[in-house]
């Protein structure tokens, strides 16, 4: 089977003549924002800039990033350089996500925002280097991976001699690195160099000196180069930011960053004493936003600074923010970000840089929101409504047997509803209050607000529409829900509305943060007073929510 596999990887055919039609490499990054996608689209016409090029559509449902019944998204254009494997007069362009409105951005689309940014603060024209870490692992069997040129299932001598190293026993995958190197300077990336890194198998490369944007399309263009080569050479390409465990050195996206004011005389003066505090005063919201599982690799060991606490240092590697030593004795220059792991995303490390440095952090909360929503996965809704769906039909045969037994009695499934309701809206609340950090809310209108947002949101994918308060009822409150995901494809039967359930989530919920109330629902009228089904209003009764 390796042998057949290994056979696979012939890559010949490149070369063969195209008659003149030119293919266009389209590429995004998916669902999981760290892995790229790709297509390939063959133009008839000789493509000379990004307005030759159209937008073009993938299937969102087989990439995370949208569901099935909504599955089209689009691909918008936005960087374009020669295609490294195909020759001229082929093309890689990279693109930005959108839903089927072409306005909405996809599941980890920040380009956007990222570009808002820059455009914000050009006048402080801020340049980015970053140092990309990355391991490279080699198959063993049909699942293990294991960095490449270790004893299989074992490890090497200690680390120190691979740094920069040569030599068949120090150095593992040069010939990687190198093609990699010259296939970004072939496709017109800003690509400076590469290097060897402390642990064996691990290696690095370097984007910049790049201008605003332009850092974080060269990185992900250049990480893209590297995985497709990595096909060629049979090896996977590893972005964790602590991928062996142990006395080793994670794995980093060290950003190197200045701007105008930094790089004029007076600029290490102003590092210190205004950027500096900045970045302290912002350090847990950024960290935030430098990649996933980063606070397996900052220690305060192996070159890093801790997780929880801002560092700096005139030529420290042992820190949050390092000032060159060349800045000091110069009085101006750049400073290096330590902090970002190595599978961050560049759109979102660079402008949160500049926002805080720049701008007084004014958008790194929308930076932050922005990110938190794209962890969410996609709801599926027809999934979510026909698990419901099978429940609530199988309590209404239970139901039907009592019915036959006992006469019409409605209230037994109704009670049994809203109990399920109950425990699953205690459950919930703790879950979702545990992921948003959110204590309990000593006043009602607060914890009816995070009613309606946070917690709407994590429910059924968006906020409810309104919540108010009863001029005539002062103990009552209504929540507003235009389409509630629950009636969107279960009908009522009779007496009996799946919309009891949630009234007993929204008990629960209310409970399990000392508000004790009932909740009932009511389904809007129109003009000729017919209930109006999509349309509910969920009432939550208090016994005196003046003191509340």
């Amino acid at each position: 089977m390796t042998e057949t596999i290994e056979n696979l990887r012939d890559f010949n055919y490149y070369k063969l003549n195209t008659n003149k039609h030119v293919l266009v490499e389209y590429i995004w990054i998916d669902g999981t924002g760290e892995r790229l996608r790709s297509k390939t689209k063959v133009y008839n016409n000789a493509i000379q800039s990004l307005e030759d090029v159209e937008w073009w559509t993938f299937d969102g449902s087989s990439t995370d990033q949208a569901i099935t019944k909504f599955s089209e998204i689009y691909l918008k254009p936005v960087c374009m350089v020669r295609d490294p494997f195909r020759g001229d007069p082929h093309k890689f362009v990279l693109c930005e996500t959108y839903k089927p409105d072409r306005k909405t951005p996809a599941r980890f689309n920040f380009r956007w925002i990222a570009e808002k940014i820059m455009q914000e603060a050009s006048d402080s024209d801020p340049w980015f280097g970053i140092e990309q870490e990355y391991f490279m692992l080699k198959r063993t069997g049909t699942t293990h991976l294991w960095p490449l040129g270790w004893p299989n299932g074992g490890f090497p001598y200690p680390q120190g001699r691979y740094y920069c190293s040569i030599g068949e026993r120090n150095n593992f995958g040069r010939a990687l690195s190198e093609a990699h190197q010259r296939a970004c300077l072939y496709a017109g990336l800003k690509l400076s160099g590469i290097n060897s890194e402390v642990a064996p198998s691990q290696w690095e490369f370097q984007i910049g000196i790049a201008h605003g944007i332009e850092a974080g399309d060269h990185l992900w263009l250049a990480r893209y180069i590297l995985e497709r080569l990595g096909e060629e050479f049979g090896i996977d390409i590893n972005y964790d930011p602590k991928p062996i465990q142990g006395d080793w050195n994670g794995t980093g996206a060290h950003c190197n960053f200045s701007t105008t004011k930094t790089r004029e005389q007076g600029g290490y003066e102003y590092i210190k004493e205004i950027m500096l505090p900045l970045l302290e005063k912002n350090h847990q919201k950024m960290m935030l936003l430098y990649g996933l599982n980063n606070e397996a690799r900052l220690t305060g060991k192996h070159e890093t600074g801790e997780y929880n606490q801002f560092s700096w240092g005139d030529g420290s590697r042992g820190c949050s923010i390092r000032v060159p030593i060349i800045t000091k004795e110069l009085g101006k220059g750049y400073l290096e970000d330590r902090r970002p792991a190595a599978n961050m995303d560049p759109y979102l490390v660079c402008s949160a840089l500049v926002d805080t440095t720049c701008m007084n952090g004014k958008n790194l909360m929308s930076l932050i929101e922005q990110f938190a929503e794209s962890l969410k996965p996609e709801l599926n809704f027809c999934t979510f409504n026909y698990i419901f769906a099978e429940y609530f039909h199988s309590i209404s045969r239970y139901i039907c047997y009592l019915k036959r037994k006992h006469g019409n009695d409605y209230n037994e499934m109704n009670s049994k509803m809203e109990q399920l309701g109950v425990s699953v809206g205690i459950r919930l609340y703790e879950l979702v209050s545990l992921r948003e950090r959110n204590k309990s809310e000593t006043k009602l209108v607060e914890q009816l607000r995070f009613i309606q947002g946070i917690f709407w949101k994590h429910l059924f994918g968006r906020q409810a529409e309104s919540i108010e308060r009863l001029k005539d009822r002062p103990n009552d409150y209504l929540i507003r829900d235009e389409n509630p995901l629950l009636l969107k494809y279960i009908s009522e039967e009779g007496h009996i509305s799946p919309a009891q359930f949630m009234c007993g989530i929204l008990k629960g919920v209310l409970n399990a943060s000392g508000f004790t109330c009932q909740v009932s629902y009511q389904f809007k009228t129109d003009e000729r007073g017919v209930s109006y089904y999509p349309h509910t209003v969920f009432i939550l009764s208090f016994e005196d929510a003046r003191d509340l």
